[in-house]
């Protein structure tokens, strides 16, 4: 998958995300790094919506079907991911879900919705893109990504003013 099918997915998954948008009252103007990191986060929190529990075995089998040479290392890289980062998106769909006031059964929807979108896109990737993905691209393209460090994305947004409690 490349960045651009990733970047075009962000702005679907803004017409239908549900982003914690509660601001913490400064008098204090944002630094340029406050800023970026915001819209880091804001990104990340459009990414944590997605079910990788369901996307991701999609993905995998797709790439053992299609392209069985390319995906050895594939299956390790993503439970490698899904272990570190797991906690911290469901940490994070719940800071979303509290500050929405989204009910459990709305967000289950929404996030099931987004899984859709995201699994479709894996789905309609043309084999070329398709085979580099299931080389490494997808990995190294978009899991390790920052907006997709969940881990690492969850202290940024404990540790900004938009998100504090």
């Amino acid at each position: 998958m490349s960045k651009t099918i990733l970047l075009a997915l962000i702005i679907l998954l803004t017409s239908c995300s549900a982003t914690p948008s509660k601001r913490v009252s400064s008098s204090q103007p944002w630094s340029a790094q406050e800023i970026e990191d915001r819209r880091e986060i804001e990104r990340g929190f459009q990414m944590a919506q997605i079910d990788f529990d369901s996307a991701n075995p999609v993905f995998l089998k797709l790439c053992l079907s299609r392209f069985p040479k390319n995906s050895s290392k594939l299956s390790s890289d993503l439970e490698t991911w899904g272990q570190e980062n797991k906690p911290a998106q469901l940490e994070m769909q719940q800071i979303m879900k509290t500050q929405n006031k989204v009910s459990d059964k709305a967000a289950a929807a929404l996030f099931k919705r987004v899984t859709d979108i995201y699994i479709q896109s894996l789905i309609s990737l043309d084999d070329s893109k398709l085979e580099k993905a299931c080389d490494g691209d997808y990995v190294k393209g978009n899991l390790n990504i920052p907006i997709m460090q969940f881990k690492k994305l969850l202290v940024k947004v404990k540790a900004s003013r938009d998100y504090q409690r």
